[in-house]
C-alpha cells in the first residue's frame, strides 16, 4: 500500500479523502492562528511596556510578565483534559468553533483588561489558552478520522 507522503506529494490528489484534505487545510488555518500563544513572549514585552508608560503603573515588573505565559499554557492544559468530552457531546465543528470565538473574544478584551494586570492574566491569560485548548485538539482528532492510516 502507499504512504501518506506519497498520497500528499503525488500529482495525483484526486485518490484522497477530500474531507481529510479539507480537514488538513482548516486544521493547518486554525492552528496558525491559534499558534500565536507561541509568539507571547514577544508581545509580553510590549504589553508590559505599554502598562508601564501610557498607564503610568511601575508596580508591575518584567518578571511578572512571565506569569502571563504560563497561566495561559496551564489554561490550555486544563481545557485539554475536557476538550474531548466536549467534542463528543457538541461534535468537532462546534467545538472548534467555540474555541476559536472564544480565543478571538479573549483577544479583543485583553483592550479593556490591560489596565488591571491580574484581570488580563485571567482574560488573556488562562481564559486565552483554556479557549484555546478547546479548538486545539478537533482539528486533530477529525484528521485522524478522515485519513486513518496516514500517518
Amino acid at each position: 500500500g502507499s504512504d501518506w507522503s506519497s498520497d500528499v506529494c503525488s500529482s495525483d490528489l484526486s485518490a484522497m479523502n477530500p474531507k481529510g484534505l479539507r480537514t488538513i487545510i482548516g486544521g493547518i488555518l486554525i492552528h496558525m492562528s491559534i499558534g500565536t500563544i507561541y509568539t507571547a513572549s514577544n508581545m509580553i514585552t510590549y504589553i508590559i511596556s505599554y502598562i508601564h508608560n501610557c498607564l503610568g503603573n511601575a508596580s508591575i515588573t518584567a518578571n511578572m510578565s512571565a506569569w502571563l505565559y504560563a497561566i495561559s499554557i496551564m489554561g490550555q492544559a486544563v481545557s485539554m483534559m475536557f476538550a474531548g468530552g466536549v467534542e463528543a457531546k457538541v461534535g468537532s465543528k462546534k467545538c472548534t468553533l467555540i474555541g476559536c470565538i472564544g480565543f478571538l473574544l479573549c483577544v479583543a478584551c485583553s483592550y479593556w483588561a490591560v489596565c488591571n494586570f491580574y484581570l488580563l492574566m485571567f482574560i488573556y491569560g488562562f481564559m486565552f489558552g483554556f479557549f484555546l485548548g478547546l479548538a486545539y485538539s478537533a482539528p486533530i482528532s477529525m484528521v485522524i478520522k478522515w485519513m486513518p492510516g496516514k500517518g
